[in-house]
């Protein structure tokens, strides 16, 4: 990359605790502190929650020659590979093939998981507790479309 970018991590204010069982009360604690605590200079209160701020600048002696990256993509491809896809779309000339992604352009849910239970179902569910976001100059809200779709059946 030629340029600085960067990411933020969002925690929602979200009142979940009472849904929460003890250890997944403690689970959640510690990825607070692990934020609040690690990254007391890189954060923010926003009208949605506290952001944490990651900023990236290049090397002094970067590459800037040509490269290739030759990317399969398809719907099991989230998470860290999405984060890394949408990063090569916004900076550099990446091309992408394959099928859409199943994580976000604009980023992905995750850095802690705790389950939620609903007060009158007792219906458990996994949550994401955390937001990170790649780009908010998009409102792109699905997965990166590559630029040559292969079908599935081409890899099997």
């Amino acid at each position: 990359m030629s340029k600085p970018f960067g990411y933020s991590i969002l925690q929602p204010k979200l009142k979940i605790k009472k849904y929460l069982n003890g250890k997944d009360k403690f689970f959640l604690g510690l990825s607070k502190l692990k934020y609040n605590v690690g990254g007391i200079f890189r954060n923010k209160r926003t009208d949605l929650g506290r952001e944490f701020v990651y900023n990236y600048k290049p090397i002094e002696n970067n590459f800037n020659g040509k490269i290739i990256v030759l990317l399969i993509t398809d719907g099991y491809t989230a998470s860290a590979s999405t984060m890394v896809c949408s990063w090569l779309k916004q900076h550099a000339d990446a091309k992408f093939f394959g099928q859409q992604t199943s994580g976000g352009y604009n980023g992905n849910n995750g850095g802690a998981f705790p389950v939620l239970t609903l007060p009158n179902l007792k219906y458990q569910t996994v949550f994401p507790a955390y937001r990170l976001i790649l780009d908010k100059n998009s409102d792109q809200n699905s997965g990166i479309v590559p630029d040559v779709i292969i079908e599935t059946n081409t890899f099997a």
